[in-house]
C-alpha cells in the first residue's frame, strides 16, 4: 500500500471501524506507523497485534481530539468548523448510526454522508503531517547523537565469545588462509564459510575473531552477531548500536531494522572494522548486517551452501571434516593417556563418527570424565559402549549463555540430537521423510546415483534438492550424492519401523537388479559395490532366495 492509500478515506474508515477490536485494529496497515510504535515504547505495550492495536486507538484519539475544540472554547457541535470531529467522535468512537449523528447535526443524509468523508481525509492528513513530524524529529536526535559520538574518544567494541576450552585441531592450515584473506595487500573484504551442523565453523571463526594478527589489522574493533533459525533482528541490531556508542535512550525510538542500519554504518564509517555473523539461516536475515564501511571485513558462517554463495560469491569455503590422525589428536587433548592405552578402539570412534568436531568434543567430554575417575578399565568400557550409535548420540553438554548455539533455547544442553535436529525442523515434511529413507545407504564416502535415490525414497526432486540445500546432502559429480555418517546415525534414529523395512525392501530390489542389469561394466559396479553388497545383505535377511540369486 503506497502512501497515498495509507493515510487515505477508505484506510482511515477501515481502522475506525475496527475501533472496539484491538486485536483487529494492530493488524492494519497503519499500525506499522512511527507514530504508533513510539505510543508503544511510551505505555510498554507488547509486540503483538493486541499492543498495536491499543496503540494506533490512541493515536487516532489524539487525532480526532486534534480536529475539535481547544480547551475553554465554545463548542457547538451543529456550528460547520466542528463537523470533522463530531462525525469521528459520535459515529466512530461512540458507535452512534449515522441517522442519529446527522439529526445530531442537523444534516440530511447526504449531507452527512459528505461531511463523513470530509472527516476521514481529514484524519488521514492529520496522521500523515504528525508522521513526519515525528520522524524529522528522529532524524534529527538521531544526527546529533551522531556529532557526539564522533566526538567521544573511540573505544573499539569487542563483541566476540570466549573461546572454547578444547583446542582448534586439523584447521590450522585453513586458518592461515583466512588470516591472509582478511589482512593481506589483496584482502577479501567478503568471506563465507559453510559446513555440517557440527562441523566446527562457529570455533574456526571463533580462533580467527581472537587471532593477534586479525585484531592488530582491524584495530577499531570486531562485531559479532549469532543469529540461529528464529533470530530478533531488531534487537540484534539494537546490541551493534549500543556497542557503537548509541545513547541508550534513544534506541526504543530507532524502530525500524533499517533505521539501525543506517545508524550502524553512518558510525563506522572509514573505520577498519571487522563483522561476524555467525549461524546464518537466510540470505536476508545476513545481509542486514552486512554494514560496514570501505574499509570492513564482513565474514559469515551458515550451514546452507546457498547462503554462504549468495552472501560471498567467490570468498566461500567448505569447511571438512577431521582425518582419523586429526580426530585421534582431539580426542589426546581430552584424555591423551586413555587414548594411547586404546588407540584401535579410538581411531574405529573417530571413523564411526566421520571425523564430526562437535561428535569429537562430546566424546572427548565424556571419556574426560572417566579418566579423572582413576580406571583406564572405564575408559575402556567408555570406548565399547561408544561405539554404539545410541550411546553417541545420547552424548550432551552443559553450555553457559555466551557459549550457546544461537538455535538452542536457554536450558537446553548441545549434542548431536539437538544440532542436527535444528536443520531436520527447518526442512519441509516431503525433505524430512526423504533424509530418513535416504540413511538406507551406506554413508560417506560411498556414494548413490539420483536414480537410486529416487527410487529408494519414492521422492522427487524437490526433496532431494532441498536436502542438499539444507547441507544434509553432500552432491558429488557427476549426479551423485552422500551422506555424513553422523546425519546417517541421526536419520535412523527417526525413522519409522514400516518406512524402513518397506525403504530396504526397495534398496534390495534396485540394487539387486541393478547388479544383473551390469553384470558385464565393471566400471559401474565397482560405483556400486557397497550398494550392491547391502541390498545382496537385505535380500538375505528378506529371505528373497531368487533375488539374492540374481544378483
Amino acid at each position: 500500500m503506497d502512501m497515498q492509500e495509507l493515510f487515505g478515506r477508505d484506510s482511515i474508515h477501515t481502522a475506525l471501524k475496527r475501533w472496539q477490536k484491538a486485536d483487529k485494529l494492530g493488524k492494519h496497515e497503519l499500525a506499522e506507523l512511527e507514530l504508533v510504535k513510539a505510543q508503544m515504547v511510551a505505555k510498554g505495550y507488547g509486540d503483538s497485534a493486541r499492543g498495536k492495536g491499543l496503540a494506533l486507538r490512541e493515536v487516532l484519539t489524539r487525532g480526532v481530539a486534534a480536529l475539535g475544540p481547544d480547551e475553554g472554547e465554545e463548542f457547538e457541535p451543529w456550528d460547520k468548523k466542528w463537523r470533522a470531529y463530531v462525525v469521528l467522535e459520535e459515529r466512530f468512537k461512540q458507535r452512534r448510526s449515522p441517522d442519529y449523528v446527522a439529526e445530531y447535526m442537523g444534516l440530511g443524509r447526504s449531507a452527512y454522508y459528505r461531511e463523513q468523508s470530509a472527516a476521514l481525509e481529514r484524519l488521514g492528513e492529520w496522521l500523515q503531517a504528525a508522521e513526519r513530524t515525528l520522524q524529522a524529529e528522529l532524524v534529527e536526535e538521531i544526527a546529533e547523537e551522531m556529532v557526539a559520538v564522533e566526538t567521544r574518544p573511540w573505544q573499539a567494541p569487542f563483541l566476540v565469545p570466549p573461546l572454547p576450552a578444547h583446542p582448534i585441531v586439523g584447521r590450522e592450515t585453513l586458518l592461515g588462509e583466512l588470516r591472509e584473506q582478511l589482512t593481506g595487500d589483496d584482502a577479501q573484504p567478503l568471506w563465507a564459510l559453510h559446513g555440517l551442523p557440527g562441523g566446527g565453523k562457529t570455533a574456526l571463526t571463533l580462533a580467527l575473531a581472537h587471532d593477534d594478527a586479525i585484531q592488530t589489522h582491524y584495530p577499531d574493533g570486531i562485531l559479532w552477531v549469532a543469529l540461529g533459525p528464529q533470530p530478533d533482528i531488531l534487537a540484534l541490531l539494537g546490541t551493534w548500536c549500543l556497542a557503537l556508542g548509541l545513547d541508550a535512550g534513544l534506541l526504543p525510538q530507532m524502530t525500524t531494522d533499517r533505521q539501525r542500519m543506517q545508524y550502524i554504518q553512518a558510525t563506522i564509517g572509514l573505520r577498519r572494522m571487522l563483522l561476524i555473523i555467525d549461524d546464518a539461516w537466510r540470505i536476508e536475515e545476513a545481509l542486514s548486517f552486512k554494514v560496514g564501511g570501505a574499509n570492513c571485513a564482513h565474514v559469515l558462517t551458515t550451514r546452507l551452501p546457498e547462503v554462504a554463495f549468495s552472501f560471498a560469491n567467490n570468498g566461500v569455503s567448505a569447511l571438512q571434516e577431521l582425518s582419523v590422525a586429526e580426530g585421534l589428536a582431539l580426542l589426546s587433548d581430552f584424555a591423551a593417556e586413555a587414548i594411547a592405552n586404546e588407540r584401535d578402539l579410538a581411531r574405529d570412534l573417530v571413523k564411526a563418527v566421520g571425523g564430526l568436531p562437535l561428535a569429537l568434543v562430546l566424546v572427548g567430554h565424556h571419556l574426560q570424565k572417566e579418566a579423572l575417575r582413576g580406571r583406564s578399565r572405564r575408559v575402556a568400557r567408555a570406548l565399547t559402549q561408544l561405539q554404539q550409535v545410541e550411546k553417541r548420540l545420547s552424548l550432551s553438554q552443559p553450555q553457559s549463555p555466551l557459549e550457546r548455539s544461537s538455535g538452542l533455547s536457554l536450558g537446553a544442553t548441545l549434542s548431536l540430537m539437538s544440532a542436527i535436529g535444528m536443520s531436520d525442523e527447518a526442512l519441509a515434511a516431503e525433505a524430512q521423510v526423504a533424509l530418513r529413507l535416504l540413511s538406507i545407504f551406506p554413508p560417506k564416502p560411498n556414494s548413490f546415483a539420483e536414480e537410486a535415490a529416487l527410487a529408494v525414497g519414492e521422492m522427487d526432486l524437490d526433496a532431494l534438492d532441498g536436502l542438499v540445500d539444507a547441507g544434509l546432502l553432500e552432491f558429488v559429480e557427476p549426479d551423485r550424492y552422500m551422506m555424513h555418517q553422523s546425519i546417517a546415525d541421526y536419520a535412523r534414529a527417526k525413522i519409522e519401523l514400516e518406512q524402513r523395512a518397506a525403504a530396504e525392501e526397495r534398496f534390495a530390489t534396485f540394487f539387486g537388479e541393478y547388479g544383473w542389469e551390469q553384470r558385464d561394466d565393471f566400471q559401474a559396479l565397482s560405483l556400486e559395490l557397497d550398494n550392491i553388497l547391502l541390498a545382496l545383505s537385505l535380500a538375505e535377511k528378506q529371505e528373497r532366495g531368487a533375488l539374492l540369486v540374481r544378483g
